[in-house]
């Protein structure tokens, strides 16, 4: 039974427990990453920040705010930072290159692993935050830090190469100078949305040609500044739904909301999911391959119990939706019971029923043959690649990068 955090609890004995924790539930899975974690007093980084909140696995914590309050920078969950040091693979002597250092936490962490023969380069674009993070890790002893004020976009190229990429803001491109500064052999960890699809991965050089990562975790981060930035539209939708757009799609969205107060049809599909059963990434990323446009549909948040009495269930990460000249149509759940919810597909306009029906059956095409199978694998190739030359998938065309989103069968 895990004691309560008191007043009189120390950070090294937080950090002892934090450490515990991340070994039990597996996002620490080699001794040196325990030991930077629990090595690293991040007081000096987090000045005013509750003790048993900075040694929190799950807990984020905001650094920055933007105008319009918006979370611009922040220390990232201890969860997600030991799982992208795990994927990075860092080794002593290594130099490694980190995007987005904010107060340079993450740094701090990969500078013990790299140790005193290695070098760690951050690129933060925020001044303000750089500062913060030099005096910082000034305080922390740290010397093998190279804290630098500029657009990460553009790496470090007199710095490198580098046997490590680590990007902690959520990119939307895996830019030129990130694959070019690294050394043979060496990976990319970047989060990064495809399709409104937000996931971490791991990227290695393809021995026949581009790069390729086979592993994704879903996960989010504050957004990419800079020249790597990458606008998003929302449509507002009668009702309180959302419809998210990012990728450059070129929607009418009036015509969008036209069809949003038509008339509603109703497809379930006869897929059921229990409460807390972790398939619904999955089936996202099956159908983001499926068809175009893939969208997200954000629908009230919690529980929407109609008139006549069907219960369903809107998640805070949104549902995959689509919108046809005569359709718009998004994925939904109801509630059956106290384990089990339906998937199902709401569809407005013209085309409802048509657009309904080709959406439910996708779902039950994915429970058939993909449901429990391996994620998708995700390539990424130069912007000049030629089509004739991409593997199948689902194609998606950024300014410098080509991504191909393969989905293996079960």
């Amino acid at each position: 039974m895990t004691t309560p955090v008191t007043s009189i609890d120390s950070s090294k004995v937080l950090r002892a427990r934090m450490v515990d924790e991340l070994r039990a539930k597996k996002w620490i899975r080699t001794q040196p990453v325990a030991d930077a974690m629990g090595a690293l007093a991040k007081e000096s980084f987090l000045p005013g920040t509750d003790l048993a909140l900075m040694y929190s696995v799950d807990d984020t914590v905001p650094v920055k705010y933007g105008a319009n309050g918006n979370t611009i920078s922040s220390a990232s969950a201890p969860w997600l930072v030991a799982y992208m040091l795990e994927e990075a693979q860092i080794k002593p002597g290594d130099r490694v290159l980190e995007i987005g250092g904010a107060r340079g936490i993450n740094a701090a962490l990969a500078a013990r692993l790299v140790g005193p023969g290695g070098r760690v380069v951050s690129v933060e674009i925020d001044p303000e935050l750089v500062d913060d993070a030099q005096a910082a890790l000034a305080a922390a002893g740290i010397t093998n830090v190279d804290m630098r004020c500029g657009d990460g976009h553009y790496g470090a190229a007199d710095a490198g190469p580098f046997d490590a990429v680590i990007v902690t803001a959520q990119a939307t491109e895996l830019a030129p100078a990130w694959r070019d500064q690294l050394s043979p052999g060496g990976r990319i960890v970047v989060p990064l949305t495809l399709l409104g699809l937000s996931r971490c991965y791991t990227f290695q050089a393809a021995v026949d040609g581009g790069w390729r990562a086979d592993r994704q975790l879903l996960c989010g981060f504050v957004a990419m500044q800079g020249d790597g930035a990458h606008q998003s539209e929302r449509i507002d939708l009668p009702g309180g739904g959302v419809l998210r757009v990012t990728d450059a799609l070129a929607l009418d969205a009036d015509a969008v909301l036209d069809l949003a107060r038509a008339k509603q049809e109703r497809v379930w599909t006869g897929v059921r999911v229990a409460r807390m059963e972790p398939v619904i990434p999955h089936l996202d990323q099956f159908l983001s391959t499926q068809f175009t446009p893939y969208l997200r549909y954000l629908g009230p948040t919690g529980k929407d119990l109609e008139p006549g009495g069907e219960q369903l269930a809107w998640l805070g990460i949104g549902h995959s939706a689509t919108v046809t000249g005569s359709a718009l149509a998004y994925v939904a759940m109801r509630e059956l019971d106290e384990t089990y919810h339906e998937f199902g597909v709401i569809a407005h306009g013209p085309g409802a029923e048509q657009t309904g029906q080709r959406l439910a059956e996708l779902i039950r095409r994915w429970d058939a043959e993909f449901r429990g199978g391996p994620d998708a694998f995700v390539r990424a190739f130069p912007d000049y690649a030629p089509d004739q030359e991409l593997p199948p998938g689902r194609v998606v065309d950024r300014p410098s990068t080509r991504f191909v989103i393969t989905q293996p069968a079960r």
